[in-house]
């Protein structure tokens, strides 16, 4: 098929045939098909690029026309009208292109674009645009490093990271971005267009540091930190929370011990619910309501504890034993109790035969306590002696007497109330009888809790026995027990006593003896025992009071059964339970332990126990502490010329990391690259200890590489031939003017500048003409003076903070700090100043000083005097002679 345009039509020839469409008079089958021209697009738009390697141009249109074969892009560089020559074919659906064919930076381009069919094509109007200069390495590091940022995912921030981040891998201005994460929380991944922070939740809050490294060539290279942190996760909530998790008990109950009603925590300090589950609810309920048992004794209940935070679920269980019912105790106690005889009678008696004390119980099972009544307490005595039957056994005839007991717990009392009849035999017939049958059955009684190996209380000794005789008492050593049982403790343990019985009838009579006594060391005793075995614990990495950093175990109960409580005079440091709160500052604290037993008591005193500052004040004295060294001739931030000294590490173990608002004019390394004009660069510092971090901002002035010098030519200021590069200082002597420069070079400028023979003078500062030659002054404070064509030391120091030095014939002057001396007889005397002097001259006799304002004062006894002449601006040293003021400034 051939197509042929003419006239706005299209013929098709179709083999041997030529189909003319629409021609009624043709007998061939024909088709005519009318072809309109496309309509042009519109809205063309050209837009240069910021681009740090290669000039580009985008184009954007709209297409108006759908009867189009393809789109023309043409470009011109020649005019809005000329020169356009075709760069590009399009599809008829491109609505946008981007040129960077050939392309020169900083120059102006006309484009157009066509609409094409088999008419023809409609052209766009005209745009333009001029390309951007291109970037060098350093500053598409700078841009980059300044719009560099994390992408965080919706609800994320820098202080609660939770899901993954976007890290960029390729900055805007072609650099290349690499990422390293201090911790694991944040693992990152590198590929050749994106990057990818994947985020692991955490048991607890995590610090997460960032650093990217932004690099393009081979000699720029810039970092960036990004302080992050990544927030617990729901199972480390949950964990938390289920480590933290107890019961809280009523007064006096323990898990043990259950006798009130619980309460049941129902959420987490973490955010965690809580919800409780009991395997035997008629005993304790799940919200924590408490029946005790009446019957079955105590029970043991299994409390489940279930702690839910988002998807993450833990259990913890508590055994706990519910204690029976005072009501319960008592019962099965009588029930116990009225089960045999409890009765302990003395050898050969029984219930139906009596004739000696014998014992009973005061307690029972459950911790009940049992009391015991007699019917007849002229024969059996219950009450005299604690769990001793006491026998007055009859004349004339054998008696029944019934004991009844009644079991007791607090307010409650059995039901029942078991009771035994018990027979007492009539006495002997004889006194020797008599007195035979009360030895048999005489002992010593002892307290509740006491025994012969263990005597702590006053012994109970019988002086009348069933059978009416008189029982004397002696002892081994009254000085513990008195004849009449009266025990007396001492400071230690007192073993080995013996007491005799004398057993008395008439004249009859016999002893019995008691021996291997122990009476146990007094409370008194007992607390100083304590005091002295008494230690503080410290706890892993602690060793000693010397530098605490974590809690220490306080013990509260001592030996021989001490109880002690502990004081802190710093309790918000110390806590009386031994918790340690690092403080801002490093402190010392004292604790006094109370040691009592009984109503004994006494205290031991522990100071001296340093606790070492908190992280977050070391970070805050580092602050304080932190400077930028300024290296020669630099003595300060006003007026930077050289390299500075950035500190990595900081007081109490910190460390240092540096940033530059301007890393092209001071590197966060220090490094200085004199700017072309004098530039305020902002350093930051990020001071850092564990998890703390805080910042401190310095602002430094870097001098441009432009030095002026300048000379006052009546009332105005006229330039001077420019100086060497780093010129310091200049003088007059003689006829000509002097320089001297950082590196301690020395120049004279007659007609143009000359360097001179000296060799240079390390760490120069300032020079003057004094005594007839020229003087300086370096960084260590020693003067030099020219002789021939060397420099040589002089016999005499600066003040310390000497930066400027200005001389006479006969007089010598420094400036230190904010003050001017005098060198006078050998000495230096202060003679004022005026307000923020920073360099000083004499001209024709008279001192001058140029202030941080620029202006120009000079000495009249007051300072109060100055030129009309402001120097000019950025001026920051002076100089004189014989005629002329000098000022230099660093453009």
């Amino acid at each position: 098929m051939v197509r042929l345009k003419a006239s706005g039509y299209v013929l098709v020839y179709l083999g041997a045939a030529l189909l003319l469409s629409g021609c009624p008079d043709v007998g061939l089958k024909q088709h005519i098909v009318e072809l309109a021209a496309p309509k042009k697009p519109t809205n063309l738009t050209a837009t240069a690029l910021v681009q740090s390697q290669v000039s580009s141009v985008r184009l954007d249109w709209i297409n108006n026309d759908t009867n189009v074969t393809r789109i023309l892009v043409e470009r011109s560089n020649v005019s809005v009208s000329a020169g356009f020559t075709l760069i590009d074919e399009l599809p008829k659906t491109a609505v946008t292109y981007l040129d960077q064919l050939g392309l020169n930076e900083e120059t102006q381009y006309w484009y157009r674009v066509g609409a094409e069919n088999d008419v023809g094509p409609s052209y766009s109007a005209v745009a333009t645009a001029t390309t951007w200069p291109l970037m060098s390495d350093a500053d598409a590091v700078s841009a980059d490093f300044n719009t560099l940022s994390v992408g965080f995912a919706t609800g994320d921030s820098a202080s609660s990271v939770t899901q993954n981040l976007s890290l960029p891998i390729i900055g805007a201005n072609g650099s290349n971005i690499g990422w390293e994460s201090s911790n694991a929380a944040i693992n990152v991944s590198n590929t050749a267009t994106t990057g990818t922070g994947t985020v692991t939740g955490q048991a607890v809050d995590t610090p997460v540091t960032l650093t990217a490294t932004i690099s393009r060539g081979t000699s720029s290279s810039l970092q960036k930190v990004f302080n992050l942190t990544v927030k617990q996760s729901d199972a480390g909530a949950v964990a938390a929370d289920k480590s933290a998790l107890v019961i809280v008990y009523g007064s006096d109950d323990s898990a043990s011990s259950v006798t009130q009603n619980l309460t049941l925590p129902a959420s987490g300090s973490n955010g965690s619910t809580i919800s409780w589950a009991s395997d035997t609810p008629g005993i304790i309920s799940t919200t924590g309501v408490v029946v005790r048992p009446d019957t079955v004794g105590d029970s043991t209940v299994i409390m489940t504890a279930t702690i839910t935070k988002g998807s993450a679920v833990e259990q913890k269980s508590f055994t706990l034993t519910v204690k029976l019912s005072d009501l319960g105790a008592v019962n099965i106690a009588a029930t116990v109790l009225a089960s045999a005889l409890p009765l302990s009678f003395g050898t050969g008696d029984s219930a139906s035969s009596v004739t000696q004390n014998f014992t009973f119980p005061t307690a029972g099972s459950n911790d009940t306590t049992i009391e015991w009544t007699s019917d007849n307490t002229a024969i059996i005595n219950t009450t005299t002696t604690e769990g001793t039957g006491i026998i007055l056994r009859p004349d004339s005839a054998d008696t029944v007497v019934r004991l009844t007991a009644t079991i007791r717990k607090n307010s409650t009392t059995a039901a029942s109330h078991p009771y035994w009849d018990l027979t007492v035999i009539k006495t002997a017939v004889t006194d020797a009888d008599k007195v035979a049958a009360d030895k048999s059955s005489l002992v010593i009684n002892y307290a509740s809790g006491d025994s012969v190996d263990a005597v702590t209380q006053n012994l109970g000794l019988q002086t009348v026995g069933a059978n009416g005789t008189v029982i004397t008492w002696a002892s081994s050593n009254t000085a513990v027990v008195a004849n009449n049982g009266v025990v007396t403790r001492q400071m230690t343990d007192v073993a080995n006593i013996t007491l005799t019985a004398t057993i008395t009838k008439g004249s009859e009579f016999d002893t019995k003896v008691f021996s291997g006594i122990s009476v146990l060391q007094s409370d008194a005793g007992a607390v100083a025992e304590a005091k002295a075995d008494l230690a503080i614990v410290y706890n892993v990495p602690d060793v000693g009071p010397s530098s605490v950093t974590t809690g220490l175990s306080l013990v509260l109960t001592g030996a021989k059964g001490t109880s002690i409580v502990w004081s802190s005079d710093k309790p918000l440091v110390i806590a009386n339970n031994g918790t340690v709160t690092r403080p801002a500052s490093t402190t010392e604290v004292t604790l006094t332990a109370t040691i009592t037993k009984g109503s004994e008591f006494d205290t031991k005193v522990f100071s001296g126990i340093t606790v070492l500052q908190s992280d977050a004040g070391a970070v805050a004295e580092a602050k304080a502490a932190l400077a930028i060294g300024y290296n020669v001739p630099d003595v300060g931030p006003s007026s930077v010329t050289t390299d500075l000294t950035l500190a990595l590490t900081g007081v109490n173990g910190t460390t240092i990391v540096w940033s530059s608002d301007k890393p092209s004019i001071v590197a966060i390394n220090g490094t200085v690259t004199r700017p072309a004009s004098t530039t305020e660069v902002t350093l930051t510092a990020t001071i850092s200890k564990g998890t703390e971090v805080d910042t401190k901002a310095f602002t430094v002035t870097v001098l441009g590489n432009s030095i002026k010098l300048r000379y006052l030519d009546g009332g105005a200021w006229a330039d001077y031939p420019d100086p060497p590069a780093s010129t310091i200082s200049v003088s007059e002597h003689g006829p000509a003017l002097y320089a001297l420069t950082s590196s301690g070079e020395l120049y004279s400028c007659d007609g143009g500048w000359h360097k001179l023979p000296p060799a240079a003078l390390t760490g120069a500062r300032s020079i003057s003409a004094y005594t007839g030659t020229l003087w300086a002054l370096t960084s260590d404070l020693m003067l030099h003076y020219l002789d021939g064509i060397n420099w040589k030391p002089a016999s005499l120091n600066a003040p310390s903070g000497s930066v400027s030095l200005a001389g006479t014939g006969n007089t010598l002057y420094v400036l230190a700090g904010s003050t001017i001396h005098q060198l006078d007889g050998g000495s230096w005397t202060s003679i004022g100043a005026p307000s923020s002097p920073v360099s000083i001259a004499v001209r024709d006799g008279v001192l001058y000083a140029l202030t941080g304002a620029g202006d120009i004062h000079y000495s009249d006894g007051s300072w109060t005097s100055k030129l009309p002449n402001q120097a000019p601006a950025d001026s920051s040293v002076i100089g004189g002679g014989s005629s002329n003021l000098y000022v230099l400034s660093y453009q």
